[in-house]
């Protein structure tokens, strides 16, 4: 019954987006609040993500200068000065995704199975794998056109947390 219930909303919901489409609600489409509750998934901003890489560079370390963070579509980069005086190094850390389309490893068996399930319900303009160097696991995200939020869907292993990022 409950499959049978998630199926009609998925047809619901499918059916609203469509409407919308045709009705030209643009702004209320692109920024996903007819596609579903946004509590079915954990939400990362671009500054949680910054935060996440800036704690990782640190690693411990107290001290940065002359910190930046860059931002585009498709990558997080932060880098900076860290420690003091002659000890002082340069460092630097990017989260970076990738569209599926785009992925040249493929993704564990349970991945594509969730990635099918996630097509499926049409919640995201995209699908993307996001990537930290040092982090040996990547995430699935899904990313809603014109909107800088990712949404965290799933991740290979367990080398970090998703609290880590948020």
């Amino acid at each position: 019954m409950k499959e049978i219930l998630e199926g009609c909303k998925n047809s619901q919901v499918n059916e609203q987006v469509k409407l919308l489409d045709e009705l030209g609600f643009n702004s209320v489409k692109e920024a996903g609040i007819s596609r579903f509750n946004e509590k079915q998934y954990t939400m990362i901003s671009p500054q949680k993500i910054a935060d996440f890489l800036k704690r990782r560079i640190l690693r411990g370390d107290k001290n940065i200068s002359n910190y930046e963070v860059q931002y585009d579509k498709k990558r997080i980069l932060v880098a900076g000065y860290v420690g003091r005086g002659l000890k002082q190094a340069y460092r630097s850390l990017a989260w970076v995704e990738t569209p599926i389309s785009e992925v040249e490893e493929a993704p564990p068996l349970n991945i594509l199975q969730i990635m099918k399930k996630q097509i499926g319900l049409n919640h995201f303009d995209e699908l993307t794998i996001a990537t930290v160097r040092e982090v040996s696991d990547p995430f699935l995200i899904g990313r809603i056109k014109n909107n800088p939020t990712r949404f965290f869907i799933a991740q290979w292993g367990d080398d970090i947390q998703i609290d880590d990022l948020i």
